[in-house]
């Protein structure tokens, strides 16, 4: 910091940002704009044989800011800049970020590293990470010569061919059908779940193509390429429940509440009804009527407009 300090005209080097609408200083600033891939392997042959796009990754920026008297500010008014942002990662709630160099958007502070000193001039350096934060769920429309959406008649489709080619697949095969089934049939199914019960089942198709070595038996091509086609439409099945599947965020009470109000406070007056039965359901609250502070509690995230208008439960 006391190099920082002995350079000229350091302060025309920082470039402006804001968080929560309280100004930043901001010296450094990296980012992540990576993508999710889905790369499917083969055993014994080079390279991937299936790459999917599955979108654009979390939006995730470090900064390296400043907290410290600049020319013609207040004694004081860097100590009440650094005060508020410090209370803005206290409460935990989502703030709008304005970027140095690339627009705004809805972000939380994560990481937070923070150190001071006094000379040559009374400072504070912080090193934060910020998370972008998107409510709704993402639709994946298919593009120009991708595969066609599935739905529960082609997982069905699928596991019969899977299963005429290699009879001992007949189980997985079944068990397949009923989870798929069950995803459609038995209510909502949050994101997470989906994602999990997924996985599982294309990692057992993956040890069937093992189990049965045939990556490496061009006599048994169609089998290994009927467990594939499971794979895959299972995985653009996924893709259509997830468009519809509600998020599910956990957040903790900062004062007690009734669970009703709690409602109200998440989703608005018109919803509070079917909420507060929902949180009923997800959490295990002794007494509705009075939520202690410090609890807890699992809810579906809020629609995009709602979330826009109200603030976390105080």
């Amino acid at each position: 910091m006391a190099d920082l300090m002995a350079e000229d005209h350091w302060e025309d080097l920082i470039l402006p940002a804001s968080f929560g609408g309280v100004p930043l200083d901001v010296l450094e600033i990296s980012a992540d704009r990576g993508r999710v891939l889905d790369i499917s392997e083969t055993p014994h042959r080079d390279g991937a044989t299936s790459i999917q796009d599955l979108g654009g990754k979390t939006r995730i920026d470090r900064l390296r800011l400043i907290f410290c008297r600049l020319k013609g500010e207040l004694r004081n008014e860097y100590w009440d800049r650094y005060k508020r942002v410090v209370g803005y990662k206290d409460q935990g709630e989502p703030q709008v970020f304005v970027h140095p160099l690339q627009g705004q958007y809805l972000a939380r502070i994560m990481d937070w590293q923070e150190s001071a000193s006094a000379e040559p001039r009374s400072c504070v350096m912080v090193d934060c990470t910020l998370v972008e934060e998107v409510f709704g769920s993402q639709v994946y429309e298919p593009g120009a010569g991708a595969p066609p959406l599935a739905g529960l008649a082609d997982v069905q489709q699928a596991c019969n061919l899977m299963a005429s080619y290699e009879p001992a697949t007949a189980d997985l095969a079944g068990e397949i059908k009923d989870t798929v089934t069950g995803w459609t049939s038995e209510g909502q199914v949050f994101a997470r779940d989906l994602n999990l019960s997924l996985a599982k089942l294309q990692r057992k198709l993956d040890d069937a193509i093992d189990q049965y070595e045939l990556a490496t038996d061009i006599k048994r091509w169609p089998t290994y390429r009927a467990i594939q086609n499971v794979r895959a439409t299972v995985t653009r099945a996924a893709i259509v429940v997830r468009s519809t599947t509600p998020r599910q965020i956990t957040f903790t009470t900062a004062a007690p509440l009734p669970l009703r109000l709690i409602a109200v406070k998440l989703y608005g007056a018109k919803q509070a009804q079917v909420r507060y039965e929902e949180l009923l359901r997800l959490n295990k609250v002794r007494n509705p009527m009075r939520v202690p502070a410090g609890t807890v509690l699992h809810a579906q995230a809020p629609t995009v407009d709602r979330q826009a208008t109200s603030r976390a439960v105080a």
